[in-house]
């Protein structure tokens, strides 16, 4: 283990940036859910429930990719949701799965559903990947 490169575990999360990025996502999953529910109440169409509940349950694959790219967030102060693979996930972590792997994957179902030009599929796809870059490199 001593080659291994270890955890910075004297880290600690910084508390104003965490409530907010926790409070701005959790406010966007929140309004998905709404969106959700009232998908599913007025064409009786459960699909955007289902893949944002599916998209939450992807959130326990976090701790492995973050050993894998040796990934670490600080655990002095940090809302921890889990704990797994000596990784602390932090409540914010948790929160991005379900708009990234259940509001955008719906996205493009619906998109592709109403029927989309070639051009416009992708600048839809381009946009994704510059917000996740953008998120990503801030955090």
């Amino acid at each position: 283990m001593q080659d291994f490169p270890q955890p910075p575990i004297q880290m600690a999360m910084p508390q104003g940036p965490q409530q907010v990025v926790t409070i701005a996502v959790g406010l966007i999953v929140v309004a998905c859910l709404v969106a959700a529910v009232n998908r599913l109440v007025r064409s009786r169409s459960p699909i955007f429930l289902i893949v944002l509940i599916g998209g939450l349950f992807c959130a326990v694959n976090e701790p492995l990719g973050d050993v894998l790219i040796q990934v670490w967030f600080p655990a002095i102060g940090q809302w921890t949701v889990f704990e797994y693979l000596g990784r602390p996930i932090p409540a914010w972590a948790v929160l991005c799965y379900p708009l990234y792997f259940g509001a955008m994957p719906y996205l493009f179902y619906r998109l592709l559903q109403r029927g989309v030009t070639r051009g416009s599929f992708w600048l839809a796809t381009g946009a994704v990947f510059l917000l996740n870059v953008g998120f990503e490199a801030v955090i």
